[in-house]
């Protein structure tokens, strides 16, 4: 059974407001480590924006007018104070990451022929000659990144998404795939330095400034 984490930024957040890095030689400085609620795997990314909360979907009425909130088990990284409520109307840049046993080539694979059959999907390719990216990670995994473009509608609204699906080799029988959405270009240093700095295993400082609150809480406390 896969597992499942998923990360959201919220609208309030540009990317290009973090300053400058150089993803291709590491360069981390201001940055600091995200890490999984259990440590399983951590990254690094610029905090703020960045921080960690408790996820909620609503089980009566709408993300407008909801009388009841439930907590899904799982955890989102976001840019405001406001809860996460709905991927469609609030976020434009989302991640979310899975660990699968399926082979990397079977998965890039499978990705570009959802592409392909895809009316509102388009493959944007690497290069001409290179349908998708190979590259490492600075632990030496090896990365496979297919970069497409995906139309969505929502509330009577189209919406070009990019799309970036990272799948990383971790050499111990497993993949991590990193999702992205975002309705700015996932061709960015900050996105790249997140994927190549993905590690497993816990933050060495244990992540302290990606602590997880549950902000429905009243008044707001650390997640469990």
């Amino acid at each position: 059974m896969p597992k499942i984490f998923v990360f959201f930024m919220l609208i309030v957040f540009t990317l290009s407001a973090c300053g400058n890095i150089n993803a291709r030689k590491g360069e981390t400085r201001g940055m600091s480590f995200c890490q999984d609620m259990e440590g399983r795997f951590h990254f690094s990314v610029f905090i703020p924006p960045w921080k960690h909360v408790r996820e909620y979907r609503c089980d009566d009425g709408d993300f407008r007018n909801c009388n009841q909130w439930t907590p899904t088990g799982r955890y989102v990284f976001v840019v405001s104070d406001s809860p996460f409520v709905s991927f469609d109307s609030e976020i434009i840049t989302s991640l979310t990451i899975e660990e699968t046993t399926e082979t990397a080539s079977d998965l890039v694979n499978s990705l570009l022929n959802d592409i392909r059959y895809d009316n509102e999907a388009a493959l944007d390719p690497f290069t001409e000659d290179e349908e998708f990216y190979v590259h490492k990670t600075y632990e030496g995994k090896t990365v496979y990144d297919v970069y497409w473009t995906q139309t969505r509608d929502f509330d009577g609204k189209s919406y070009q998404w990019n799309r970036r699906d990272a799948f990383i080799e971790t050499g111990l029988g497993s993949v991590y795939h990193l999702e992205f959405f975002s309705i700015k270009t996932m061709k960015k240093p900050e996105f790249d330095l997140l994927v190549e700095s993905f590690v497993l295993g816990p933050a060495p400082d244990g992540a302290p400034h990606c602590e997880c609150m549950d902000e429905r809480a009243v008044p707001p406390e650390p997640c469990f």
